[in-house]
């Protein structure tokens, strides 16, 4: 009997679109490449099927997690621009 390998399913790496709505994000379907969801990461909602039935799905943690990722990169820019300006002393 001859064997058959099987190439392996490539990781689920979606892509997620800013918009111009803080905190809205524009998620990849898996199931569905070129699909995209509108997830709110600040009201916590998806309008994919899942989420239209309350369900926290994979594009409500992605988007939160990138949400989150980018509040802290804002936070941190603001404070290295505020130290730069003097507007508080640096702790050394």
């Amino acid at each position: 009997m001859a064997r058959t390998t099987r190439t392996p399913k490539p990781a689920y790496r979606p892509h997620v679109k800013l918009t111009r709505t803080y905190g809205v994000y524009r998620v990849e379907s898996e199931r569905a490449p070129g699909t995209y969801y509108t997830v709110d990461a600040v009201l916590d909602t998806c309008d994919c099927p899942a989420g239209d039935w309350g369900k926290v799905c994979k594009h409500r943690r992605l988007a939160v997690q990138v949400w989150e990722m980018h509040r802290r990169l804002r936070m941190a820019t603001r404070r290295q621009q505020q130290e730069a300006a003097g507007a508080f002393p640096v702790a050394a």
